[in-house]
């Protein structure tokens, strides 16, 4: 067990939910840094899918249980991804509250213990999911949380949800080829046809970004099923603009010289119509569904496309 210094009784906390709950090994908590960065590099292992491969190292600075300080390296990643069976999943029921590891049933939590992670710095210099490489920054101070310990030994960290004057920020650079991206949504574009017994002929995705804030994308797809052929245009017009941070799809057009494909479209026009020009507020779109938080917005929201596309964001939650 642990030496209870900071730790309070188990008495439920409002501001937790069982989706904010981290496994994280068994009793005793880590003690020192070693320790800390040996049990989160067991943790990441054991969360990744049958078939990866993963290796991190790094160092943490432990302020007793309160405060903590992470730098992790994650030297290799490689996750494959079976797509045919993922688009084949089925969505998992909703459990019953004492399926969920609802804080009222199970687990038991008998001690609680209040942390800090001041700052955690995650590199990923080079990794690659799904058969797309990559490589990521990702920055995340002041987040409030509980060293939770259950009944049966097991440790839990447990976020809290931010008071009236919490703070906490998060910071996050990723790249990757744009090529992969596009080779990506061809093999799933290609599994989805093969699900409609159709053959995928021809699919093409071409973006510019003609100033800093816009971009144009264009679509084309071709399915057909022996002599049959068929093919349809979609064109986007959209912009990123902020603070406060919003995509504003100015234009949308779907065509098709076809006129199995232009019939049906011509019919749906009013519905495609009411899909652009509209604005979608990306603040909202930050936080966790049903947990909006007026005081989360983007400060920073970045993104380059060429060769590679690049991603800068950053996220602040700051008291109004």
């Amino acid at each position: 067990m642990t030496d209870g210094e900071g730790a309070t009784p188990s008495a439920p906390s409002a501001a937790t939910e069982p989706s904010d709950r981290i496994p994280f090994g068994s009793v005793p908590r880590p003690a020192t840094g070693d320790a800390f960065v040996a049990r989160i590099r067991d943790v990441l292992a054991e969360e990744l899918p049958e078939g990866a491969t993963f290796d991190a190292d790094g160092r943490a600075a432990l302020d007793g249980p309160e405060g903590i300080d992470l730098e992790l390296g994650i030297r290799e990643l490689r996750v494959p991804v079976d797509l045919g069976a993922l688009l084949d999943e089925e969505p998992p029921a909703p459990a019953a509250p004492q399926e969920r590891g609802d804080r009222h049933t199970e687990p038991h939590i008998v001690t609680r213990t209040p942390a800090t992670l001041r700052h955690a710095r995650f590199d990923v210099p080079g990794a690659e999911i799904a058969g797309v490489p990559f490589d990521a920054t990702l920055d995340v101070s002041l987040v409030e949380f509980e060293w939770s310990e259950t009944a049966d030994g097991a440790l839990v960290l447990d976020r809290i949800r931010p008071g009236a004057d919490d703070r906490f920020e998060v910071r996050l650079r990723a790249g990757a080829p744009f090529a992969a991206l596009v080779e990506l949504l061809r093999e799933v574009a290609e599994l989805v046809c093969a699900r409609m017994r159709l053959r995928l002929r021809a699919f093409d995705v071409d973006v510019t970004q003609t100033s800093p804030t816009r971009f144009d994308a264009t679509v084309h797809a071709r399915v057909g099923r022996g002599p049959l052929s068929l093919g349809a245009r979609v064109a986007v017009s959209a912009r990123l603009e902020g603070p406060p941070y919003a995509l504003h799809v100015d234009r949308l057009r779907i065509t098709s010289a076809n006129p199995v494909v232009a019939v049906p479209l011509l019919v749906l026009r009013s519905r495609i119509a009411q899909l652009a020009p509209r604005t979608i507020p990306l603040d909202a779109a930050a936080t966790p569904e049903g947990h909006a938080d007026p005081d989360v917005r983007f400060t920073e929201l970045d993104v380059r496309l060429g060769e590679r596309i690049e991603v800068r964001a950053a996220l602040r939650r700051a008291p109004r």
